[in-house]
């Protein structure tokens, strides 16, 4: 009932604050890695009756609960269930890339063409809130709406994996801290995704290179979902050698520094690391030397 409780009153609160979504969908995870997928599943269902009723109450209407339970409260249980299964962070990461890449595709077969979709809803965005009377102005938001639109379903894709994934680990640090501590950190720092995730990313950006254009942008698309994990294998890497070699937390401080001011240049570094790591095994290379 605490747990049901904790869920429905941060959904609730994410209606006002949208980054408590997290540690809602952090509670189902977490009773789903200490109780089982059956728990997980009661929780999901007790706190979506007891925040729908609140908002029912509240706005007349269940449903915006109703589709936070489904983009937020499942995915993450499946994802705690997979990795209470496997005990796998790796495996874990995978299957919310599996989910992102579901998304995507999802997207492109309902859209057909994505970013003349995102054209017209950025367009808009901008036209309510800014409309320019300047046409130098207007021309200059043009030629950024047309830059930024071909690429919205990989933020997209990368941004709904980070959400999962973000969720998912804040709830297998809870889980230690209450029942095995120290466990989340060693985990972490052995995080390894299978090669085979490592031959179909591969195969993807190899689709990108020859036959993005033929694929309506979908190959690209694609690898949004897979650099966002790798990224988390990266930070894997750091970590491990950090503490190997008894290193000042400093460095991972300064690491993280740099990963907010410059996330795009200093995220597709790290996850080129970790997607490397996948083959070469720094950890133990570096580790040893």
């Amino acid at each position: 009932m605490e747990a049901i409780t904790a869920s429905s009153v941060c959904a609730a609160l994410s209606l006002l604050l949208p980054p408590i979504s997290y540690l809602s969908g952090a509670v189902v995870a977490l009773a789903t890695l200490r109780n089982g997928t059956a728990e997980g599943g009661v929780v999901i269902a007790g706190s979506a009756a007891l925040a729908g009723a609140f908002t029912w109450f509240l706005i007349g209407t269940p449903y915006p609960v109703l589709a936070f339970a489904a983009v937020t409260w499942l995915p993450v249980w499946l994802l705690a269930a997979v990795l209470r299964t496997t005990a796998s962070q790796g495996t874990a990461l995978a299957a919310a890339a599996a989910m992102g890449a579901a998304l995507t595709i999802a997207f492109h077969l309902t859209l057909g063409d994505p970013g003349a979709w995102w054209r017209e809803v950025l367009g808009e965005f901008i036209d309510q809130r800014f409309a320019p009377a300047d046409p130098a102005a207007q021309a200059r938001l043009d030629e950024l709406i047309d830059a930024w639109a071909p690429a919205m379903t990989a933020f997209l894709g990368a941004a709904v994996v980070l959400g999962f994934v973000l969720t998912l680990l804040l709830a297998r640090w809870w889980h230690a801290v209450l029942d095995n501590p120290g466990g989340f950190g060693r985990e972490f720092r052995e995080l390894r995704i299978d090669r085979r995730v490592g031959v179909a990313v591969a195969v993807i950006a190899l689709a990108t290179l020859m036959f993005n254009r033929a694929t309506g942008g979908l190959a690209a698309d694609l690898l949004a979902p897979a650099v966002t994990i790798y990224l988390f294998q990266g930070l894997a890497v750091a970590h491990a050698v950090v503490a190997s070699r008894d290193a000042s937390v400093g460095w991972l401080v300064g690491l993280y520094v740099m990963l907010g001011l410059l996330p795009p240049h200093v995220g597709v570094v790290l996850a080129c690391v970790g997607f490397v790591d996948g083959w070469v095994d720094f950890r133990r290379r570096w580790i040893r030397s």
